[in-house]
């Protein structure tokens, strides 16, 4: 089903439903949610994050998930970050629900594997895409990203709140 989501940025546009861009943060942020998914990938600094009632830290490596009912906030000294702002419309759904269900929306990653997203994050940076396929890139990049995601949180002990 098609929703309306309001995404804050828009460097890129994949109809209203991704937008990604590298920033650097030294601010605080209140309490706050959004009406979309939201993945940070930390690339550098250190920080910061409470998202549910939990602190976490942050620092090169570390990767937070979000969806539209986490109410969070950050607070950085020097971060930079890639921030990916999606809609549930353009990830497949079997990926999104294990999202969903995860309890932990932070992990952090060892220095192949920060490469590793690097090197996606790059890509979508990079693209220039005129043809009729650039929207099936961006989706299959965001989703490839958030597969690593899940299999690092769940190589590391996560366990999903869903019933196998």
């Amino acid at each position: 089903m098609k929703t309306n989501v309001r995404l804050i940025k828009k460097k890129q546009d994949y109809k209203q439903e991704i937008f990604f861009e590298r920033k650097n943060l030294n601010t605080s942020s209140t309490v706050h949610w959004h009406d979309f998914y939201e993945i940070d990938i930390i690339l550098s600094g250190t920080g910061t994050t409470m998202i549910n009632g939990k602190d976490h830290l942050l620092s090169e490596g570390t990767v937070s998930f979000l969806t539209p009912s986490d109410f969070h906030d950050i607070t950085s000294s020097g971060l930079s970050i890639f921030n990916i702002q999606f809609s549930e419309d353009c990830v497949d759904h079997e990926i999104l629900n294990a999202l969903i269900h995860m309890n932990s929306r932070i992990c952090y990653l060892d220095q192949a594997q920060t490469e590793s997203i690097c090197k996606l994050c790059a890509l979508l940076e990079t693209a220039h895409m005129n043809t009729a396929y650039w929207k099936v890139y961006y989706q299959k990049i965001l989703e490839s990203i958030l597969l690593i995601f899940l299999q690092i949180v769940h190589a590391t002990g996560e366990k999903s709140t869903q019933t196998e």
